[in-house]
């Protein structure tokens, strides 16, 4: 890869994380959408993200770079949104040690954009085990439980036609700092949680660790801290990684 290819790669990329970060702000102004509010309509049509043609380039920057790793093959993909790209790199070393893992995730991405990618960046990989976490973005902008429910499951059938005796581990939407997105992920990971078992799918859940006792929301130590005393509203700090980690080995030792 040339320096210069390498540059725009790493530009696109903190394009798709800062684009997806969003500082603590007061309750009213908290981000996402809620689904509480009684004129609240949810969603069944693609979402903006899917169809915008700048986010289509992002994402062929980002995958382009992983051609240029030249890899065949992996026993572990973690893919999804900016919840798992963001688990790689020197996370990766420190906190799933000596295990053969490739990142397939990327920020910003949806339920429906991680099916329409899945067997160009996941199943070409032919991995024995498949780590997801994807919905987030989905509930962020309002679309319908219902739909990425069913998205998850469509996600479920291919890699099991695909990659006959797979394992899957499903993981949680993790509790953030925005209320508006605690409010109504815990009712949808309940939901994704029968939806693992009908489905014969590992499920692991990330709020009894990550989650404040004392409110549904990330708690304070894991707070991923901005310039000017703010902090991100969507995305939780190394300790959270490491947290994450130490959670997800044991599954993936086996």
């Amino acid at each position: 890869m040339t320096f210069v290819f390498k540059r725009l790669t790493l530009v696109a990329i903190l394009l798709v994380v800062v684009s997806a970060c969003r500082v603590a702000e007061p309750r009213g102004n908290s981000m996402g959408q809620d689904y509480l509010e009684r004129e609240f309509k949810c969603t069944e049509t693609p979402l903006p993200v899917e169809v915008d043609p700048g986010f289509g380039l992002i994402k062929q920057a980002v995958r382009q770079n992983w051609g240029n790793e030249n890899r065949k093959s992996a026993r572990i993909v973690l893919t999804g949104d900016s919840t798992i790209a963001l688990f790689a790199g020197p996370r990766l070393q420190a906190y799933l040690p000596g295990l053969d893992v490739a990142n397939r995730g990327i920020g910003g991405d949806t339920s429906g954009g991680l099916l329409a990618r899945l067997d160009t960046d996941v199943v070409a990989l032919h991995p024995s085990t498949v780590v997801i976490v994807i919905g987030g973005n989905d509930i962020l902008q309002g679309r319908c439980m219902r739909t990425v429910l069913a998205n998850t499951t469509s996600i479920f059938k291919t890699l099991k036609e695909s990659l006959p005796g797979v394992r899957i581990i499903m993981v949680s939407i993790p509790p953030v700092v925005s209320w508006k997105a605690n409010s109504i992920t815990p009712y949808y990971n309940r939901k994704l949680e029968y939806l693992t078992r009908d489905e014969g799918i590992e499920y692991l859940d990330l709020w009894p660790a990550l989650s404040d006792s004392d409110k549904p929301q990330l708690k304070e130590e894991f707070y991923f801290r901005l310039p000017g005393g703010k902090v991100d509203q969507v995305h939780f700090n190394d300790k959270g990684y490491e947290t994450f980690g130490r959670l997800l080995q044991p599954l993936l030792s086996r």
